[in-house]
């Protein structure tokens, strides 16, 4: 699909877009669902005649405490519905044994943050997980001075590039602190495999696309 530049249709914005997916088992599903509605989400990039010129790539994670390579499928920027519902599907959701419930959702996002953004682009990354956050792997974020300093260092990468964040986890104190990023969207949901097994998917990617695009028509800064 991607962006159509018919003659009627006046391009208004450029974003790039980061899906960040919580790839153990019980997420199948919810992986699924978001491959099955992508078009939903580049549906609501064109309204009234104005188009989003836009890219979006995949990004895969577990636990770095179990699983060595944690940041998994690292896809680069692709322009077409097509593209993107492949990058999706290559998301590689399975089982482990050992560790503990909560996943590399920090690292992934830092991760996230750090992708080659165009210039001037409204810079977004999107995050399903049903799963609590773990503390941030020294390894991913070197420049961490404390123990305790992650999850600081992390929003002020969000606020200093004006990254806007959509995340949907379960009820932890992590996202708890995000929710304060003016830029963040955080829902927490109180039963994640209850929750997203009735959660309207095709509602939800119709209203990421018309925010993003929202955000986009009401200018701002961009980088």
């Amino acid at each position: 699909m991607g962006l159509q530049k018919a003659s009627h249709v006046k391009v208004k914005g450029v974003a790039d877009i980061v899906f960040c997916f919580d790839c153990t088992g019980s997420m199948t599903e919810i992986i699924n669902s978001v491959k099955e509605n992508v078009g939903k989400l580049i549906d609501g990039f064109a309204t009234n005649d104005v188009a989003l010129d836009w890219r979006a790539r995949c990004l895969g994670y577990r636990d770095f405490e179990v699983d060595e390579e944690y940041l998994i499928n690292d896809r680069p920027f692709v322009t077409t519905e097509a593209e993107l519902k492949a990058q999706i599907a290559g998301m590689e959701a399975k089982e482990y044994t050992g560790g503990d419930d909560s996943e590399s959702t920090l690292d992934a996002i830092w991760y996230a943050s750090k992708s080659e953004w165009r210039d001037n682009c409204h810079k977004i990354v999107v995050v399903f997980t049903d799963a609590a956050a773990k503390g941030v792997n020294e390894k991913t974020i070197s420049e961490i001075d404390k123990a305790d300093a992650d999850l600081d260092v992390l929003t002020q990468e969000l606020n200093v590039n004006h990254i806007k964040l959509f995340l949907w986890g379960m009820k932890d104190p992590v996202y708890d602190i995000l929710t304060k990023i003016p830029r963040a969207d955080v829902v927490q949901l109180e039963n994640p495999e209850d929750d997203y097994k009735k959660m309207d998917f095709s509602a939800l990617m119709t209203t990421i696309g018309k925010t993003v695009s929202g955000l986009i028509s009401g200018g701002g800064t961009t980088f």
